[in-house]
């Protein structure tokens, strides 16, 4: 299936991985910067109260300052991708679960907003860090051009940086707060389910590209021989 939609999209199966990635790491982008603007609408929108939101703000930023310290050893203890696809998880479960308490409960607590809003936060600091660790492998495997990767994900980055915020507003006045945030839990999950598929099919290229390396040593010691 894979292999059809390359030929049919005129990709080479090699760098599929590494455009999934970058297209992957995009949407999250996106999504985080949807969910900045859209959480703290959501939050003053049922408890009408200004601490309330400044509390689930405070919960997005914490995160931020702590993967300075817990980043690089989470990285290191269970693997950049697994890092980056939970981190995908955690996010796409909190913005669906910040919604649905606020509308089967009429009080919600500032403590459980603000663990909401940290836990899903928490991660994506990490990830931003593990997505950069990933890069090379895949550049490598693609054989494209480091610095033209990096080029197309700076400009995607602040594409990403630039939309976020007017495509959350634009969510927000035509389907409401709580629909966007459903939107943007969905997006997160695409996120994840990209990540961890085209993972497995990197895997397969890679084996294949040192096996077949393998092959033409072996073949070029037998003929010196």
């Amino acid at each position: 299936m894979i292999a059809k939609v390359c030929v049919a999209l005129q990709i080479s199966p090699k760098a599929l991985p590494l455009i999934c990635l970058i297209g992957a790491e995009f949407l999250s982008q996106l999504g985080n910067q949807i969910a900045a603007i859209a959480i703290p609408i959501l939050v003053l929108q049922f408890t009408h109260s200004v601490i309330a939101t400044g509390i689930a703000g405070a919960g997005s930023i914490i995160p931020i300052v702590l993967a300075a310290f817990i980043g690089g050893k989470a990285i290191d203890r269970f693997g950049a991708w697994q890092v980056s696809i939970v981190a995908d998880v955690f996010s796409s479960l909190s913005v669906l679960l910040l919604p649905f308490i606020f509308i089967e409960f009429k009080s919600v607590s500032l403590i459980f907003i603000f663990l909401l809003v940290f836990v899903g936060s928490l991660f994506d600091p990490t990830a931003v860090s593990a997505r950069y660790t990933l890069i090379p492998k895949f550049v490598r495997l693609a054989r494209i051009p480091l610095d033209k990767v990096n080029g197309y994900r700076g400009s995607l980055e602040n594409g990403a940086d630039l939309l976020g915020p007017i495509v959350g507003a634009g969510l927000i006045s035509w389907i409401g707060t709580v629909n966007t945030l459903f939107v943007n839990a969905a997006s997160f999950f695409v996120c994840a389910v990209l990540r961890s598929q085209f993972h497995v099919h990197a895997i397969k290229s890679l084996s294949m590209r040192r096996l077949s390396q393998l092959l033409e040593f072996g073949s070029f010691s037998s003929s010196v021989n």
